[in-house]
């Protein structure tokens, strides 16, 4: 069941990567089918992580996020980090937020070079969060 999880988890990512790159918004639709997935198939027992976990990656990735507001993070960037939580549980919600800041930067970087862009511009977040999330769900036990 985990492959399950893990293809509507991609499939979702892809979604919200395309429209954040096309239209720098993370649209409500993928995230409220996410959780409509999600909550459900972690309830009857088929998500690798236990409920608790998963509510407490839900709050950990929400409220982390919530905070960066403040400093130009979207709301949408937001909902996604909760959402995730809650399909990877809170101790892979950690990491992923750490390569999602990494990744980036990186990309940030690359783009200000490449794109003759500033670095005061915005770029937007939901790829290297989609990129991060990929890499831990696939290496996590390897991190």
């Amino acid at each position: 069941m985990l492959i399950v999880r893990n293809v509507v988890l991609l499939a979702i990512l892809a979604i919200i990567c395309y429209t954040d790159i096309k239209r720098m918004e993370i649209d409500n639709e993928p995230i409220l089918i996410g959780l409509a997935f999600i909550i459900p198939f972690s309830l009857m027992g088929f998500n690798d992580v236990d409920i608790f976990s998963s509510i407490y990656g839900f709050l950990l990735g929400g409220v982390a996020f919530a905070v960066l507001t403040i400093w130009g993070m979207g709301g949408g960037d937001v909902k996604l980090m909760a959402l995730i939580g809650f399909f990877v549980g809170w101790r892979d919600i950690a990491t992923i937020m750490v390569f999602s800041f990494i990744i980036g930067a990186i990309l940030g970087i690359i783009y200000v070079f490449v794109c003759k862009k500033d670095f005061k511009q915005y770029i937007p977040f939901g790829p290297p969060i989609a990129v991060a999330t990929i890499v831990v769900v696939l290496f996590g036990g390897l991190l």
